[in-house]
């Protein structure tokens, strides 16, 4: 893997025919954890980037253009045998599969894909390969350190521990990723478990607003259909004021007819009175000779009477006839214009419920089927959520199965880690005190006394100095103006301090002022490192390089013996040593500044040096 296992995002190269298919994929890879860094249509090209990006992670089709992805994963494998590819395909036969598990593809996946099982199948496929190297590694490491426990320089076990803590650093950073998501993802499942409460409730509202509007639409619809029965009622009475009104004009028409046969007979009865009239003018203009026609005129004239009084009765009977036809035609159009006015009246009011309740229903539907959309869109919605649900569940559980690998892992490390440590703590790791041993301004020597004086001014602090320091303990080095010993306990590195000092005092009083020098002498005692070598012994550690800051930029420390707190401590109730405090100094990667005491030696000396 070209980046590690750390907070980088791991790479990916999509390989698919179909440019629809990779943006889709693109868009479903988890960019938390990953990135895209190029896409391929065809085997060549495929083969072209892996081996210019090297890629952590490869998804391929196995259908391809020119050359199969199962080819191409084989080559893939071949070159990069630790690659990780998964595998899709819209068909899966029994052979296709066992070939892509066989060529190393580490998934094997369906399509259309599914988002979920995609992510899962590729963080499986990263962290099998994660475990698979660490214990790779792990056990090479131990192997190599078992074969070599014993021959191994302290070098090279500092470089097996270096690798083991770069190890373990791989796998901190992981476990802290791999824990960081798990706590987003644990949110993320609160979010929705806070969504799906909250949307429970909305849903809850939307289906009783729903149950509200059906309720109401089935109201409407009663009232609907009242108004319509209603409206039916007032065609029926419509329909019989019609028969009534055929019937008043029958009985009308009948009216008429009796009027036409009054007006038929008074124009019989009156062509009989004419003639009859006129048969009674002819008779009285002739002299009634005889009683038959004496009777023949009265019978006329009685004729005449009964004639006349008949055209009265006809008369005034036609008179009745008229003023009644007249009576109903009046009363049938008054109940025709009421019964109009109140059919009218009524109609329009039902028309009106009927478009104001048929208004209403509509926006009833209308309601109910925009409550209906959003229902079915909410519970598509809750599906999602619970698929979503479902997918962090799974993440989250395969996230603590990951963290419960690198905690064996990590234990496997540590225990190594710990060995290594013990072998260098009992053969390198010591309790042992530091002296630095510095001359005054060496190359003063030189310009005032020349080369030859002043490099005898050196060999006699050399040849004062170095035996004390290897009678006493061990002389690592010298450098310029600072000679470096180191001692097995701090009692013998105050005996060769106080030893030097006195050399140095009686050399002084022996010689011209010119060939007089001035040492510094610092003291420090803590554990270090002693590595001893075909060149020499060096000593390293923390109690080095804090010895080496005592006597930073002090002109009046020469003369001096110097010494830490800790040496300070261990021997403050000698009889025969007295100490001074001297000062504090702030030094670089220490969260305390170090205190110093000066070691009063001109009046003092260690009994037995």
């Amino acid at each position: 893997m070209q980046q590690g296992y750390n907070d980088q995002k791991l790479t990916v190269l999509i390989v698919d025919t179909v440019t629809a298919v990779r943006v889709n994929l693109r868009r479903a890879i988890d960019k938390d954890a990953f990135v895209v860094i190029a896409e391929a249509d065809n085997g060549t090209s495929a083969l072209t980037l892996f081996q210019q990006h090297r890629p952590d992670l490869t998804i391929m089709d196995v259908k391809l253009q020119g050359m199969s992805g199962l080819v191409v994963l084989k080559e893939m494998l071949r070159l990069n045998p630790s690659a990780i590819v998964i595998m899709l395909s819209e068909v899966a036969t029994k052979e296709v599969v066992h070939k892509a598990f066989a060529f190393g593809a580490k998934h094997f996946q369906l399509k259309p894909v599914k988002v979920n099982d995609l992510i899962l199948a590729m963080r499986r496929a990263v962290t099998y390969k994660i475990m698979a190297e660490l214990d790779e590694r792990g056990k090479a490491l131990k192997t190599v350190i078992e074969s070599l426990n014993g021959k191994l320089t302290f070098m090279e076990y500092v470089e097996k521990k270096d690798q083991l803590e770069g190890m373990l650093e791989l796998i901190e950073a992981r476990e802290s990723k791999s824990r960081r998501q798990v706590d987003g993802e644990k949110m993320q499942k609160e979010q929705l478990l806070e969504s799906i409460q909250d949307f429970n409730a909305a849903h809850a509202r939307v289906v009783e607003r729903n149950s509200e509007i059906s309720t109401k639409i089935k109201e409407e619809e009663k009232v609907i259909a009242q108004l319509q029965r209603e409206l039916e009622g007032l065609r029926s009475a419509e329909a019989q004021h019609l028969v009534l009104d055929g019937q008043r004009e029958g009985i009308l028409n009948d009216l008429r007819l009796e009027g036409m046969r009054y007006l038929e007979e008074k124009a019989r009865l009156q062509q009989r009175l004419e003639t009859s009239q006129r048969e009674l003018i002819e008779q009285q203009s002739k002299p009634l000779e005889t009683t038959d026609e004496r009777r023949t005129m009265l019978t006329l004239a009685s004729d005449v009477l009964r004639l006349q009084r008949k055209l009265e009765i006809l008369e005034v009977r036609r008179t009745e006839l008229a003023v009644r036809g007249r009576e109903l035609k009046r009363k049938e159009e008054r109940m025709l214009v009421l019964a109009q006015h109140a059919h009218t009246d009524r109609r329009n009011r039902l028309n009106q419920e009927l478009e104001r309740h048929g208004k209403i229903l509509a926006e009833q539907f209308r309601e109910a089927s925009i409550l209906t959309d959003e229902l079915q869109k909410r519970e598509q919605k809750l599906t999602d959520i619970k698929a979503e649900e479902q997918r962090l569940l799974s993440l989250i559980e395969w996230e603590q199965h990951t963290n419960l690998g690198f905690l064996v892992a990590r234990a496997v490390i540590e225990e190594e880690y710990r060995r290594i440590e013990a072998i260098l703590e009992k053969q390198y790791y010591k309790e042992i005190t530091i002296m630095f041993v510095e001359i005054k301004d060496s190359m003063k020597f030189f310009e005032r006394l020349g080369a030859v004086e002043g490099r005898k001014v050196i060999e006699t602090h050399n040849t004062l100095v170095f035996p004390v320091l290897k009678e006493y303990g061990k002389l690592i080095k010298s450098d310029g103006d600072i000679t470096i010993g180191c001692f097995d306990d701090t009692f013998s590195g105050i005996g060769a301090a106080l030893r030097i000092m006195k050399e140095l005092e009686r050399h002084n009083k022996s010689v011209a002022a010119t060939h007089s020098f001035e040492l510094r002498i610092c003291l420090h005692f803590g554990q270090g490192i002693i590595e001893e070598s075909d060149e020499g012994i060096d000593v390293f550690g923390d109690v080095v390089n804090t010895t080496a800051r005592f006597g930073i930029h002090k002109e009046e420390q020469f003369g001096s013996i110097i010494v830490s707190k800790e040496i300070f401590h261990k021997h403050q109730h000698e009889r025969n040593l007295r100490f001074k405090f001297y000062r504090t100094i702030e030094a670089k990667g220490k969260k305390e500044p170090l205190e110093l005491y000066l070691l009063q030696w001109q009046d003092r000396i260690l009994q037995n040096g």
